[in-house]
């Protein structure tokens, strides 16, 4: 029982950590109102092994009322039940990364997250990508 309510305790602290701007799982996607997904690849993903190989996952479509953020967040959750931790910034907010990299670095939990997801084995996911 401590155990699992240790990592449930975990879990929930990374799921705020991630900064997720909400919380959906894979099994909340509605497959059905969006058939163009491939519904094998997406639960293949949710596996995780692109994590393990050091690969990247980009969910490309048009903009707007796809489910790209939505199951950028889901595989994040995955990724944080399987003991990774994850960091979900929008595009805008990586370019806010890169702009004021040192000036976040002197910032001490900024800092810890980052080097865990940047260079350790976790999962950044971008969301909110828009086509110019």
């Amino acid at each position: 029982m401590f155990a699992s309510s240790s990592s449930l305790r975990q879990v929930r602290l990374k799921t705020q950590w991630a900064h997720f701007p909400y919380n959906k799982g894979l099994d909340q996607f509605d497959f059905a109102f969006q058939p163009s997904v491939d519904q094998r690849k997406l639960r293949e993903l949710a596996g995780l092994a692109f994590l393990e190989r050091k690969e990247n996952v980009l969910l490309l479509g048009p903009p707007g009322g796809v489910g790209k953020t939505h199951l950028a967040i889901a595989l994040g959750t995955e990724a944080i039940v399987a003991g990774s931790s994850v960091y979900f910034v929008t595009v805008a907010g990586v370019l806010g990364l890169a702009l004021g990299f040192e000036r976040l670095f002197e910032e001490v939990q900024i800092r810890q997250v980052l080097r865990r997801s940047l260079f350790g084995d976790g999962l950044i996911a971008v969301g909110q990508m828009r086509q110019a």
